[in-house]
């Protein structure tokens, strides 16, 4: 018996890093090389640590992060990154789109349910 075939959009992709288009082995691959991962990667870690600062002070100590313009902060940031995206990759964005954020933290997104019997 043959295997079945594999969907056509997974026997090649272009690499989230450099755009090369290379051959799928597995259909979750996203780069041609472990550089391109590694480069992609550092530079989400760089920009996420600041992302993430801003967020949290937004989010946890909102009169100082107003005073002090943090989400004029993020937005510019955001606009920063976006453009030397354009630049430098050639519009390739380096983030995902928040379907595939949310699958990653359906945990997050669940609902508890309060046990029969006891109201919350």
């Amino acid at each position: 018996m043959t295997p079945p075939a594999r969907p056509t959009e997974w026997s090649s992709r272009g690499c989230r890093e450099c755009g090369a288009k290379f051959q799928l082995q597995r259909a979750s691959r996203e780069f041609c090389c472990a550089a391109c991962r590694r480069v992609f990667n550092n530079r989400r870690m760089l920009r996420g640590a600041e992302f993430y600062d801003l967020v949290m002070a937004t989010r946890f100590d909102r009169s100082a992060a107003q005073q002090n313009g943090a989400w004029s902060l993020l937005c510019r940031m955001a606009a920063s990154f976006r453009y030397a995206d354009q630049r430098e990759r050639d519009g390739r964005p380096s983030w995902d789109d928040v379907a595939k954020i949310k699958a990653r933290h359906a945990r997050v997104l669940a609902t508890p349910i309060a046990p029969r019997g006891r109201s919350s």
